[in-house]
């Protein structure tokens, strides 16, 4: 700074862990290890090479983009001195010393299956000094089961971890006053609503500080369930399962899919059934259907083939426990999820019936196309959801073998429902247009919603409610039996669409 002269220390750095916050380093990840320069000098260490003889895995395995540099766990935290950095294991937390002399574990979560992480009471939007942590004080860490989904606190003093409060459910938000010893946080389940939560350091004797949704005990409730599944490849997978509000043991019922990538994160989350809300798992289970979310975990060049590798196999073991009829399984999904509603629509034999929302239907004239809102496709395309690897014309045959619209003349669904905004800057409108027409020439049963003037999802209440009460119908009548809406068989005019949609606003 009091000479102005630049000099070049780092080039080429795919993932940047930032500066210490006394100014005197810079880290990065490498794809294995972590490294760190000295900005003066230019001297660089690797941090991580003599844990354990180089054996401690700290990438993201469980990251399943097509990167050529694999990214780290988790977002690490510095001490408030600089001299040492706190990385996320797959289970476990490491302090690191900026000599690269090693480092040493804090935690022991591989043992009980639950990661820790430490917890920053500047939040993620802080900076790297705001964010870092004083060693010299307890050490508060989240901790969540991979597989059980449990979650709670635990605190870290003179090393040793005490678990100060777990649960099946999600605990969340963790936050410490200015000027004492109290902390809050929130819990919530499926089927109990957020409330806040005081308490001492220690955690215990939390009271609850809010009573919110009081609604709710006066109306039926479904419950959420964890599945585990194996997918047709062997990996195992989970998904969650919501009931119907009040369910009958025997009774077979119709199921819903929905699908985006990883959902049982969510197994704990508080959905409260709202009108605008237009893919609610609350309002379907209120209107007596079972709701699947399968994780979906991909191959590169494989997302529609992905897709069949996990989801079949997660209905076909709720089907096998005799609660849902066959006949009556639909999808629905948005954008990724629109994409899959597609694919499965043409490619799987399980599904009656699908509404895909603002998805993409064909590979080859997608590929090529703006993201309106910021950059072409191809970041996406290649190594973001769609996990292509290479350029279209590497591969034809995968984006054929990945396209819905290569199999609309042998689409398997009885029917299909497509949702588009007219002004939608991430997925282009054409790409449900172009679908709509595809599957009208095949003679095959698709009905269009168009929604001038609309994005990505639908803002304007008015469109929203429209959207969700029609998902509701199409699938009252092609999963239920019930009689067909007029405009699921004969169309809408614009003035019987305005009427509508100013009822809704």
């Amino acid at each position: 700074m009091s000479s102005g002269a630049r000099t070049t220390r780092l080039t080429k750095i795919r993932v940047s862990v930032g500066g210490d916050p006394t100014g005197r380093r810079h880290v990065w990840f490498d794809g294995r290890d972590y490294w760190a320069v000295e900005i003066a000098s230019g001297t660089r260490t690797n941090l991580t090479a003599r844990l354990a003889g180089g054996r401690v895995d700290f990438v993201d395995r469980e990251d399943d983009h097509p990167m050529d540099v694999l990214p780290p766990i988790g977002a690490p935290l510095w001490s408030h001195d600089g001299n040492t950095l706190l990385v996320n294991g797959a289970y476990d937390v490491w302090a690191l010393a900026l000599d690269g002399s090693g480092g040493r574990m804090l935690t022991n979560g591989a043992r009980e299956g639950l990661e820790h992480r430490v917890v920053s009471f500047a939040g993620f939007g802080g900076t790297a000094v705001e964010r870092a942590v004083d060693l010299s004080k307890p050490l508060y860490l989240s901790l969540y089961g991979k597989r059980s989904k449990k979650s709670g606190y635990a605190r870290l003093a003179n090393g040793t971890v005490t678990t100060l409060a777990i649960g099946d459910a999600q605990f969340a938000s963790l936050a410490k006053a200015d000027s004492s010893d109290t902390y809050v946080y929130t819990r919530q389940r499926f089927d109990e609503s957020p409330n806040v939560y005081l308490a001492k350091g220690d955690l215990a004797n939390a009271k609850a500080m809010s009573n919110t949704n009081t609604f709710q005990r006066d109306v039926a409730w479904g419950k959420a369930e964890l599945m585990n599944f194996t997918s047709t490849i062997g990996k195992p997978l989970q998904a969650i399962l919501y009931y119907p509000a009040n369910y009958v043991p025997g009774k077979k019922y119709p199921m819903i899919v929905y699908t985006y990538e990883l959902l049982t994160q969510g197994l704990h989350r508080y959905i409260v059934p709202r009108e605008n809300d237009y893919y609610n798992a609350n309002v379907f289970t209120q209107q007596g259907y079972f709701v699947l979310m399968p994780d979906i975990v991909f191959r590169p060049r494989e997302p529609g083939i992905s897709v069949l590798h996990a989801v079949e196999p997660a209905v076909r073991r709720v089907l096998a426990r005799g609660l849902v009829d066959p006949a009556r399984v639909g999808h629905a999904g948005h954008s990724q999820g629109g994409y899959e509603a597609a694919f499965l629509a043409t490619h799987s034999s399980l599904f009656a019936t699908a509404v895909m929302g603002a998805g993409i239907s064909d590979m080859v004239s997608f590929a090529g196309q703006m993201h309106w809102s910021s950059v072409p496709e191809f970041d996406h395309w290649e190594t973001g959801q769609f996990r292509m690897q290479v350029a279209p014309w590497e591969d034809m045959a995968a984006m054929t073998r990945n396209s819905p619209i290569a199999k609309i003349h042998e689409m398997r669904a009885k029917s299909l429902l497509i949702e588009i905004g007219g002004e939608d800057p991430t997925v282009d409108m054409r790409q449900g247009v172009e679908l709509y027409n595809y599957a009208r020439r095949a003679g095959k049963n698709a009905v269009m919603l168009l929604y001038p003037g609309e994005g990505h999802g639908l803002g304007k209440k008015e469109n929203a409610v429209d959207y969700e009460r029609r998902i509701l119908q199409w699938f009252a009548h092609y999963l239920k039996g019930e009689p067909a809406a007029s405009w699921i068989t004969d169309g809408q005019s614009w003035l019987e669409r305005k009427k509508l949609l100013d009822a809704n606003k």
